[in-house]
C-alpha cells in the first residue's frame, strides 16, 4: 500500500522500470514484469483515489483490516504523519512506526482515538467464524433485521449470535 506522495513517486519510477524491461525481454519474463507493473497500477489507481477524494469509506472484512483502513483515512484527510502526530500528541515517528506494521501493536484504546482524531468512525458487526456458526454463512444484515422483527425483539435471546457495533 502507497502511504505518501513520496512513496507514490517510488511506485511509478518502478513501474515505469518494470515496463521498459518487459519491452526488452522476451515473452515469459515480458509476462513477470508487466503483470507487476499491473499490480504497481493498482495501488497507485487506489493510492490516487483516496487522495483525490473518490475513496472515502473503507471496508473492514477482518481485524486486520483496520490498520490499513487508518492509513487510508489519514490520506483522504490529505493529512501528514506528521499531522496526525500532531492531532494525537505524540511524535511523528510514533505514527511512522504504527504505519509501518499497519497499527498491529496498537491498543484499541489508541485505534479508537486514531479515528477519533482523523473524524472516521467503524461500524460493522461481530460474528461467529464459520467453525463456530456450525459452517453456515449469514449475511449479518439480514440476520439483525429477522432479529429485530422477531416477537422476543425485546429481549437478549440466545439465538442471535451476531452483535453490531458501532462508534461515533
Amino acid at each position: 500500500m502507497i502511504r505518501s506522495s513520496q512513496q507514490l513517486a517510488i511506485t511509478k519510477r518502478k513501474r515505469d522500470e518494470a515496463r521498459a524491461l518487459a519491452a526488452e525481454c522476451d515473452s515469459d519474463e515480458s509476462n513477470v514484469y508487466d503483470e507487476f507493473a499491473a499490480e504497481l497500477d493498482v495501488e497507485i489507481r487506489e493510492y490516487e483515489a483516496i487522495n483525490a477524494g473518490y475513496s472515502k469509506s473503507f471496508e473492514v472484512k477482518e481485524a486486520d483490516d483496520i490498520g490499513e483502513c487508518l492509513v487510508k483515512a489519514r490520506i483522504a484527510r490529505h493529512w501528514t504523519q506528521a499531522q496526525l502526530a500532531d492531532a494525537l500528541g505524540i511524535a511523528e515517528q510514533q505514527v511512522q512506526r504504527y504505519e509501518s506494521d499497519d497499527y498491529q501493536r496498537m491498543s484499541l484504546w489508541r485505534v479508537s482515538e486514531v479515528f477519533d482524531a482523523l473524524g472516521y468512525r467503524i461500524r460493522g458487526c461481530v460474528e461467529p467464524s464459520q467453525e463456530e456458526a456450525g459452517g453456515i454463512t449469514v449475511d449479518p444484515s439480514s440476520m439483525m433485521a429477522r432479529y429485530q422483527s422477531s416477537p422476543e425483539s425485546g429481549t437478549n435471546s440466545a439465538r442471535s449470535k451476531t452483535l453490531v457495533v458501532g462508534t461515533t
